[in-house]
């Protein structure tokens, strides 16, 4: 990395609180600078929000949200269910509703368990946690 102790010690900090591996931290991470750079007052919203989120999903049944409590604005949700009925009600959504709550399923454990990264940012901020939560119950409600 390049920049400034303070900039560095920062980058460290989050790139650890995001998942990004040790061989991440070369001297090309402009998608992490960037984000400090620009949201980097946000953050603490972010994981704030994330958080009661998380307190929410939790409650839904066939959902669990890793790590709990989470430990950034970032958390893994592992959904009970077949991966190409939860993709195509999430992809409903998303044409519906205008919504795009995540991108694929990035693990599959099992024909019945899949894991999505679920990221709280600016768009996610818009939304009351109880409209998260209930985006999540239309995408794994009744799901088996």
């Amino acid at each position: 990395m390049a920049g400034d102790t303070a900039t560095i010690e920062e980058l460290k900090l989050w790139g650890f609180a995001t998942g990004d591996a040790p061989s991440d931290s070369g001297p090309t991470p402009p998608r992490r600078s960037v984000r400090c750079v620009f949201r980097g007052d946000q953050f603490t919203s972010y994981y704030e929000r994330a958080r009661q989120i998380a307190r929410v999903l939790q409650r839904i049944d066939d959902l669990e949200v890793l790590p709990y409590p989470v430990q950034s604005p970032m958390m893994h949700v592992r959904v009970s269910g077949p991966c190409d009925t939860i993709t195509s009600r999430m992809v409903d959504i998303a044409r519906k509703d205008g919504i795009w709550m995540f991108g694929r399923a990035y693990d599959t454990e099992g024909p019945n368990l899949q894991r999505f990264e679920f990221n709280v940012g600016d768009a996610t901020m818009e939304f009351s946690t109880k409209e998260v939560g209930q985006l999540f119950e239309r995408v794994v409600g009744n799901v088996r």
